[in-house]
């Protein structure tokens, strides 16, 4: 899949790369540092948007591609610490639009259960993406004329998250 992106998607392949190969996530014992923690460690991945709003990836490559980065990350938690939980995050963003990637430790269920209230809804990674694929805003924000936008009820953002015990 890797290979794919070399040849058709440069960015998304170089942000890819990136975030498996040289990961600079910081992590802390700390459980009050929580939220520093998911800030620093947010990564965007904008390549991806614009391969499936051209149709040259399909839905099941893009799931690949994502379990891929969480693989790979999971690999690098799992070799430089023991006995400690994180929490992989993957944020679909209609309005970006992107797919965001962040890890946090998890303090005791802590990380897991906040995530669960940040989000209306976690779903499953291919759900995710068939979501990202039928809502994001590819040619930008529509503006509306003569309407506020408070009737709006559809969700902007969908959310899959995964525990990592290592």
């Amino acid at each position: 899949m890797l290979d794919y992106l070399q040849k058709n998607g440069l960015k998304a392949y170089r942000e890819i790369k990136t975030l498996t190969e040289q990961p600079d996530f910081l992590f802390s014992s700390d459980p009050a540092l929580m939220k520093s923690e998911a800030c620093h460690n947010y990564r965007y991945i904008h390549g991806l948007s614009r391969l499936l709003h051209k149709n040259r990836i399909t839905n099941d490559q893009t799931v690949h591609i994502l379990m891929y980065v969480e693989k790979s990350l999971e690999r690098y938690v799992r070799k430089h610490y023991r006995d400690k939980k994180f929490v992989f995050h993957i944020y679909a963003d209609a309005l970006i639009p992107a797919f965001t990637v962040w890890m946090t430790s998890d303090h005791e269920g802590e990380a897991e259960s906040e995530s669960e209230e940040a989000s209306s809804s976690v779903t499953t990674l291919p759900e995710m993406v068939r979501w990202f694929t039928e809502h994001a805003f590819f040619n930008g924000i529509p503006i509306m004329e003569g309407n506020d936008g408070e009737d709006s009820t559809s969700p902007n953002h969908d959310h899959y998250s995964n525990v990592i015990q290592t």
